[in-house]
């Protein structure tokens, strides 16, 4: 079969629209992180990224055995100041975020900010439980409420995937 120029420029042109097709069909690489922190970084990679403001978190409470609520900070997000403990694994690689209002009452008001930053929740559970899988971040959210509220960011997994509900 002999091409011509004209129908060589069409493969040409079919072949490169193939090509922009097929790489819309592959999942993208979400590089998630918190604000100024990375997921896996070390807690020195926190304290520094912190400008110095995160440090060692001595209450024992907020940790999620057998993982460790490692360092502290003060947080401002959406108006409303919180305290951020930084969970770490046993690697001590940063594995999630958690926030705790420091006005509680204002729980309510925080649930409604989240709803208007993230929209309606991918999923909803007892305990005021509110999720959302955020693809344009790359992080999962939620919003819980046993006892007071509570916020916990951490790296994107999809439902049905290693790791997702």
């Amino acid at each position: 079969m002999i091409l011509t120029e004209r129908s060589s420029h069409r493969l040409a042109r079919c072949k490169r629209i193939v090509a922009m097709l097929a790489a819309s069909c592959l999942p993208s690489v979400t590089y998630a992180d918190w604000q100024y922190t990375q997921w896996g970084g070390s807690p020195t990679a926190v304290i520094e990224a912190s400008g110095g403001s995160a440090g060692p978190n001595d209450d024992r409470g907020k940790d999620p055995l057998p993982l460790v609520a490692t360092l502290t900070a003060p947080y401002t997000g959406l108006g409303f100041n919180f305290d951020a403990y930084f969970i770490f694994d046993p690697a001590e690689q940063l594995r999630y975020v958690d926030l705790a209002p420091l006005h509680p009452e204002s729980c309510n008001e925080i649930r409604f900010a989240l709803m208007n930053s993230y929209g309606q929740p991918d999923k909803r559970g007892s305990f005021g439980l509110l999720k959302w899988w955020h693809r344009e971040s790359g992080n999962v959210v939620i919003y819980s409420e046993i006892g007071a509220c509570q916020i916990r960011y951490m790296s994107l997994s999809e439902p049905g995937q290693a790791g997702g509900l």
